[in-house]
């Protein structure tokens, strides 16, 4: 379990306040938000490379240390190595690091990603940066594999055998877990367990995805509908004319009969809590 309790993180213009935590060992998780909401801070801050100004941020109980490291697969959001570095030479940096690389599986994963160990970093393109770093982050058999946008840069087809490989990946062992981060909600809806929503540095709920598609749902209807106090219940709300689309908490609220009501998405979840609530109500003309 990955365990952050009190943790503040302070930067240049933004804040990062997690209360309190819990990543489960043996699921997978998403990570949505809005671009600069604190998503790559979090994992960051997990990961130990950036260090809070307070509270505990726990791995199994106990805080990184280097032994945990080597049971973790990272993707960052690039490729940050100097780029006139050729890819072959990660295969020797990596080898020297991890006690359990595997070489052959290393190769199998360039091989079916299509990647050249000749060529040099700066000579590969977004997708084909990610793809390396995913088969570094998979060659060790890592325990934990925490990824920071890793369906960035790849076309439809390559993210969804992507998709397929990770799913392949964490039915391989029951406590492998998988905690990413990422803008293509699509992914999640595929195969998550868990959905973290973070907003201006803070989390707006931790659920597992079942109860996430029970809770929320889209509303349409009329304005003529609404009352006052049923405008008070939307989570974020647009106005078109006299029509309007509302997303709704349905555990806390209850819905009218004359509303109609559609499954909510996560992009739209993650639109209406975030982006229209920013807003209030937004009116489209």
């Amino acid at each position: 379990m990955i365990q952050l309790d009190n943790v503040h993180v302070a930067l240049k213009g933004f804040d990062l306040t997690i209360d309190e935590l819990r990543i489960p060992k043996g699921f997978t998780v998403g990570c949505i938000g809005r671009n600069g909401a604190g998503k790559s801070t979090l994992i960051r801050t997990m990961m130990g490379l950036t260090v809070p100004a307070r509270g505990d941020v726990l791995w199994d109980g106990a805080p990184l240390d280097v032994a945990m490291k080597e049971r973790i697969g990272f993707v960052y959001d690039d490729l940050y190595y100097p780029k006139e570095f050729k890819v072959k030479a990660l295969r020797r940096l990596f080898r020297s690091v991890y006690p359990t690389w595997n070489d052959s599986l290393y190769t199998e994963l360039l091989e079916s990603y299509g990647v050249s160990e000749k060529k040099k970093i700066k000579q590969l393109s977004k997708g084909m940066k990610m793809k390396t770093q995913i088969a570094l982050a998979l060659a060790h058999d890592p325990d934990v594999l925490i990824m920071d946008e890793p369906t960035a840069g790849l076309d439809p087809v390559v993210r969804r055998q992507f998709v397929a490989m990770l799913r392949d990946w964490m039915d391989a062992r029951e406590d492998r877990t998988l905690f990413f981060s990422t803008h293509i909600t699509s992914d999640l809806e595929r195969f998550a367990d868990y959905i973290l929503l973070i907003d201006d540095g803070r989390v707006k709920f931790f659920l597992p995805i079942d109860e996430v598609e029970e809770r929320f749902v889209l509303v349409r209807g009329t304005t003529n509908t609404l009352s006052e106090r049923d405008q008070a219940m939307f989570e974020g709300v647009e106005w078109r004319g006299s029509q309007f689309t509302g997303l709704i908490d349905r555990s806390t609220h209850p819905i009218a009969d004359d509303w109609i009501v559609e499954r909510a998405s996560l992009e739209d979840i993650l639109y209406f809590l975030t982006e229209v609530t920013h807003d209030e109500a937004r009116i489209i003309d």
